[in-house]
């Protein structure tokens, strides 16, 4: 335990002389693309280039986007409207760093808080589980040449913001971690470490309550606090052009809100910024973006690629190139409420080919002549901006929503058009990849030690995903009696009980649709509830 201690109190000084892993901006490049990621509010743009910042291929210095950001809109039970969006560095901004709080001024707050990133691989994680048991007697072969992890990877796990100071108003559960004892605190002294999605992994925690809102200018906060996890998955297909997006969202607030809308905006610049067309497909939850014509001058060049966002929990309920809003805030709340409805900013409906009222902006595969596109219908070309909106949902006083997004990237079926097209189709593709375990085929995770980490589980669950229950199947004599803990992605725990039966079924039919961790004993298992 000397060595854990000794390490820890490196560690600890690192929180205030290094900032890798912990800044207000990252880069986020473990498969084929490279992605900086900002704690502003504003996404994928290099801002301290001042350029765009979503490179595909990696190493290309090319990029498809110039940044991204969410949008949430929300109405009270009296009809009135509150805007939540994103921001920029130094910037006007609806979005602050941390999670709710009693007292944003306070130095202690602001230390922890401010511009905080944190960025943390798999195979770091896997080491130092590795490193804290053989540290702890638990394992003993290989551990005679096992290194002790780096001090930046130590610096993130041991700053991780798995749990809120409850003395100021901060929620005691946040960010997602294995409680390795089952005490309910975050310790990595007592084997605990991060919980992440991907290969490798970047966590914010933001609120829109800390200040006044001056990116929408629309004065009055909700009260949410916003967790976003982006992730990349280091693969042999497709997937390696991907990058993944989880972001869940928290009513810390008094108000019920009836109706709340929760989108993803995002300014798409493929190559040259000022020949690009826009499009959706409602059917696979998509929005894309393609050039217009074959030719991405002095970028990507003949037979550019093209740009697809999924939104893979959540149906897609409008996409728009949303126009200007402006005038006084009410005029902007409702303009802004009109947009995340499928309206013009005014509150008329775009018109489809035939006449008819419509949601989904350019609703076609480029490639058919009879589908309603921007390339068959000759509009005008330029820097696109897409808009995809959620269905109404509600969040309550102590409720969650939450939504899961893929930014893919195809080069493969010929002309711009056909690239479009190939992306269209291989949605289905990428749908039914994110439900396999993408995680085993991490190239970096920590390998080669002469026995497990940890034994085998004691149990499986079936089906997987589930919809109003599952079974806990092949349950181990030895956790018969033992406390079973369900806890969703924010590590709060949603369910207790007692393992009492060799094959124990469990009701799930009043959880939210999303992925949970089964806790029994030392042993976790993922289980997807639809």
């Amino acid at each position: 335990m000397k060595i854990i201690f000794f390490v820890k109190a490196i560690a600890l000084l690192l929180v205030f002389f290094l900032t890798f892993g912990v800044k207000a901006q990252v880069i986020l490049n473990h498969n084929n693309v490279s992605a900086h990621i900002s704690s502003s509010g504003t996404f994928f743009n290099n801002f301290n280039a001042g350029l765009a910042g979503y490179e595909v291929p990696k190493g290309s210095g090319l990029s498809m986007i110039f940044g991204a950001q969410f949008m949430f809109g929300a109405q009270d039970v009296n009809g009135s409207i509150y805007i939540t969006s994103g921001g920029y560095p130094n910037n006007p901004t609806d979005i602050f760093s941390g999670p709710i709080s009693g007292d944003y001024s306070d130095s202690a707050y602001i230390n922890r808080w401010k511009d905080k990133v944190w960025k943390i691989c798999k195979g770091d994680i896997d080491q130092f589980r590795l490193w804290w048991l053989c540290n702890n007697g638990q394992l003993t072969s290989g551990c005679d040449t096992l290194t002790a992890p780096n001090l930046d990877a130590l610096n993130v796990i041991y700053d991780w913001p798995a749990r809120g100071d409850v003395s100021v108003g901060e929620s005691y559960w946040l960010a997602p971690f294995y409680d390795f004892n089952s005490d309910g605190s975050y310790n990595p002294d007592d084997g605990d470490y991060p919980l992440i999605k991907g290969c490798c992994a970047t966590y914010m925690i933001q609120n829109d309550a800390a200040g006044s809102h001056t990116y929408s200018n629309t004065q009055d906060s909700m009260g949410i606090e916003v967790h976003t996890m982006i992730y990349h998955y280091n693969t042999a297909d497709e997937i390696n052009d991907a990058t993944f997006i989880d972001v869940t969202v928290y009513n810390r607030g008094l108000v019920n809100y009836y109706l709340f809308k929760m989108g993803l905006l995002v300014d798409a610049d493929l190559g040259y910024y000022a020949d690009d067309y826009f499009g959706c497909d409602s059917s696979k939850n998509t929005m894309f973006f393609y050039n217009a014509d074959n030719n991405d001058e002095n970028n990507y060049g003949l037979n550019p690629p093209a740009l697809g966002i999924i939104s893979l929990d959540q149906p897609m309920a409008s996409f728009q190139n949303p126009g200007i809003v402006n005038g006084t805030p009410s005029e902007r709340k409702q303009q802004y409420w009109n947009q995340f409805s499928g309206l013009k900013e005014d509150g008329t409906p775009y018109m489809d080919p035939n006449g008819f009222p419509t949601n989904y902006v350019f609703s076609g595969d480029p490639t058919i002549p009879t589908n309603w596109t921007a390339f068959g219908t000759n509009y005008p070309s330029g820097d696109c901006r897409g808009l995809m909106m959620s269905p109404n949902l509600s969040l309550a006083p102590g409720q969650s929503v939450s939504n899961t997004y893929a930014i893919v990237y195809d080069r493969s079926g010929g002309n711009h058009l056909e690239n479009a097209s190939a992306l269209l189709n291989r949605i289905p593709f990428y749908m039914n990849a994110v439900q396999s375990n993408l995680e085993n085929q991490c190239q970096d995770a920590f390998l080669g030690m002469a026995e497990p980490i940890f034994k085998e589980n004691d149990f499986v669950l079936f089906p997987n995903p589930a919809t109003t229950s599952f079974t806990i199947s092949g349950v181990s004599a030895s956790i018969l009696g033992e406390k079973a803990i369900l806890t969703d992605l924010s590590g709060k725990i949603v369910m207790e009980f007692q393992i009492n039966d060799l094959n124990q079924q469990v009701n799930v039919s009043r959880l939210k649709s999303g992925v949970y961790f089964l806790q029994i004993g030392k042993s976790t298992e993922k289980i997807s509830v639809e």
